[in-house]
Formats: C-alpha cells, sequence, structure tokens
C-alpha cells in the first residue's frame, strides 16, 4: 500500500490493523484499491476528531468558518496554557501552514487548525 507511508508524512498515525480495516471498508466496489471519491471518504472519516472541531467551534467567533490569528492566541493562552503566546506568533504559524503572504491576513480552517493540534499537541 501507499496510504500508510503517505499517512505518517501528513502526520497521521494508525495501527496497522485498523488501518487496513478501514481501507477495507472505504473500497466500496471490493476492487482491492481505492479511488479518488472512495480515498476522500476514508480521508474524512480518519481526520474527523469531535474534540478538536468542538474547540475550533469554540474559537472561531465569526471568521467564515475559518479562525484568525487573535481567535487562535485567544485558544494557545487558555486551552494550551501559553499565557506569552502572541497574535504576532499566530500570523507567522498561519503563514507557514497556509503559505499566505507577509502582508495577507491568515485564517486556518478546521482541517489546518486539526492537523496543527495533531501534529503538535500529545
Amino acid at each position: 500500500h501507499e496510504v500508510p507511508p503517505m499517512l505518517r508524512n501528513a502526520g497521521i498515525r494508525m495501527h496497522p490493523k485498523i488501518l487496513e480495516k478501514q481501507l477495507r471498508a472505504y473500497d466500496y466496489d471490493n476492487s482491492g484499491t481505492m479511488d479518488f471519491n472512495e480515498f476522500c471518504g476514508f480521508v474524512e472519516k480518519i481526520t474527523d476528531r469531535p474534540e478538536i472541531r468542538q474547540l475550533f467551534e469554540e474559537y472561531h467567533a465569526a471568521s467564515g468558518g475559518n479562525i484568525r490569528a487573535a481567535e487562535f492566541t485567544h485558544f494557545m493562552n487558555l486551552e494550551q496554557k501559553d499565557p506569552l503566546w502572541t497574535d504576532d506568533y499566530s500570523r507567522r504559524l498561519f503563514r507557514k501552514l497556509t503559505g499566505t503572504g507577509e502582508h495577507d491576513s491568515p485564517v486556518l480552517s478546521l482541517e489546518r487548525f486539526t492537523w496543527f493540534l495533531g501534529d503538535n499537541v500529545q
């Protein structure tokens, strides 16, 4: 399978037996391979983290489904107990995660927020 190394590179870790079971469950046509739609369903399932979605909903306020730097700073200060985290840190992190330019106002989507927490918070 090409999927396990790809998932590891994306910071997603799963026990091999659970991964194999999930892959079979999303191979709807039982072809032994996954087409794009099957793969999208699989990725959506394994990256759905209700506890992270709930945190995101608490902090994203009125940002059009995204979280702004100030909201993320508030999250880092309260939830991650990092009182020294600033809006500037958030903006720099957002630019790194999203590839936006220095003068843009970057925001994080739920997917990027989930990735950040999954990769950095244990």
